[in-house]
């Protein structure tokens, strides 16, 4: 027999006589609505209603019916809502503790530059690829996103409003990099089909040339910002260098990796290169130009520490060489070297050159403003470091001049697929297999200050960032905005 006095015994301490029998309507409303799948539990339920026998009415109330249903949905709502303010709460609480510590913008303000952190939730999400996103580029100027995939496209957007603006037609495999020069006239897109193209930014988008020379599958491409020239990167193990006005390759250098070369950076003021490769290595190099016409490259440094393909490498900015250089100081302190030259106690020295021709030329002002190593042009545009992110699940920070490992962080639980110095100085920004973009405090030297958890639904590839925006790139097929507040 079914029994209710229990549970009414038991909801007469949390609930009035009156909501009460208001669920117990609702109840009856909800098996009754059921049909003939619970008309023995509705009949048992009736029978043993207290509300019923002292009512001796067995009529349901008109506002009963489907009131299970909309109460229930609205603590679903209730409970994502708690979650959403629960994060947030988290947010605040990690932003006090590090405004304890200093972790802020040059100002001291908590709204500065440096604590415009990805907060949750995404602003929105933009659909269109039919294929996984590899690469997202935000012009320079404009409310403008670019996103590459492997359907071969590359498409336009306004992340502000979200709304898409135009997709560009012409590659015929995988599109797997992007990037705009200084002034956002040129978007340049490299592709597993051999090529490169140059689209005009400033005329709809065309395409304004093919540059063809690679002999696999171009994976980086990166524009020099104080030359008319563009550097490439090819799983033919090759590092290539074009002249933007004419298209054709004014340099290539084979063999400066001994597997595919993932990812090409450019240093700020445009006289170093960095590459990473499947080698499990990342190189700096000297770039030397004479004219438009000719180029080389100079290897100046070897960085090995990870122990699995190093998927990304980016230049810090002059923000972050500040702020790094005074973690070697601290460093090489607490260790008695008196160096200045720390490597943030676990990390191993990389391999420079020690030629008579290099160690003559970085003793002097001009080339060691190319090496990274302190000069005045290099001090003012940033470049004195880099940072990688490997499928070892590591993030590291390298100082280019000694080729030294400064910090590690260890908190991604896959392989990281992109990485940047964030414009404050002291945060490097990275996402990864693991659904995460996570921010680290290089102030700290280790320490993770901002996680978001499954900022998709699978794996992230890229992202950038541009003033108080992000924009984040999946295998998931979409692209989402974050606010950097």
């Amino acid at each position: 027999m079914f029994t209710l006095s229990p549970v009414v015994s038991k909801m007469s301490t949390s609930l009035t006589d009156k909501q009460s029998k208001d669920l117990h309507n609702a109840i009856r409303a909800y098996l009754t609505a059921q049909g003939s799948t619970f008309s023995a539990t509705l009949a048992s339920f009736t029978q043993e209603d207290p509300h019923c026998k002292d009512d001796g009415d067995n009529a349901i109330p008109s506002r009963s019916h489907n009131l299970l249903a909309r109460k229930w949905t609205s603590v679903v709502r209730l409970q994502r809502k708690v979650m959403q303010l629960e994060a947030k709460l988290k947010q605040a609480e990690e932003d006090i503790k590090h405004v304890g510590k200093g972790s802020l913008g040059s100002d001291g303000n908590a709204n500065s530059v440096g604590l415009t952190l990805p907060r949750e939730p995404a602003r929105c999400v933009l659909e269109g690829h039919r294929g996984p996103i590899t690469c997202v580029a935000m012009h320079p100027t404009f409310n403008l996103v670019v996103s590459a995939s492997e359907d071969a496209s590359v498409k336009v957007w306004d992340y502000e409003s979200g709304e898409f603006e135009k997709t560009l037609k012409g590659h015929t495999n995988a599109v797997n990099g992007l990037c705009f020069d200084s002034r956002g006239e040129i978007l340049a897109s490299c592709s597993s089909d051999l090529s490169i193209k140059l689209w005009d930014c400033q005329n709809e988008f065309k395409c304004r040339k093919t540059l063809t020379g690679h002999e696999h599958t171009v994976s980086g491409v990166c524009f020099v910002p104080t030359s008319e020239h563009l550097i490439s990167c090819s799983r033919d193990m090759s590092i290539r260098v074009w002249e933007i006005n004419t298209g054709y390759c004014i340099h290539a250098l084979n063999g400066g990796h001994n597997d595919w070369v993932r990812s090409v950076a450019v240093s700020p003021d445009g006289t170093l290169v960095a590459s990473c490769s499947s080698d499990q290595t990342a190189k700096v190099w000297r770039l030397e130009t004479t004219g438009s016409t000719s180029a080389a490259l100079e290897e100046l440094v070897v960085l090995r520490d990870h122990d699995h393909v190093v998927e990304c490498i980016s230049f810090s900015n002059a923000s972050s060489d500040l702020t790094l250089r005074k973690l070697m100081r601290a460093t090489s302190k607490e260790d008695g070297s008196g160096s200045g030259e720390g490597d943030g106690g676990d990390g191993k020295k990389g391999e420079t050159k020690t030629s008579s021709s290099s160690s003559s030329s970085s003793s002097s002002s001009s080339s060691s403003s190319s090496s990274g190593g302190g000069g005045n042009a290099s001090r003012v545009k940033g470049g004195q470091f880099v940072v990688t992110g490997s499928r070892d699940r590591t993030v590291r920070v390298w100082h280019v001049t000694t080729g030294k490992c400064i910090c590690v962080f260890r908190d991604h639980e896959n392989w990281v697929r992109n990485v940047q110095f964030h414009p404050s100085g002291h945060v490097v920004v990275s996402v990864g297999e693991d659904r995460t973009i996570r921010a680290f405090d290089l102030k700290e030297g280790r320490k993770s200050i901002r996680t978001i958890n499954d900022a998709h639904t699978h794996f992230l590839t890229s992202f950038d960032m541009k003033g108080s925006m992000m924009v984040t790139g999946s295998i998931d097929k979409t692209l989402r905005t974050w606010s950097l507040k």
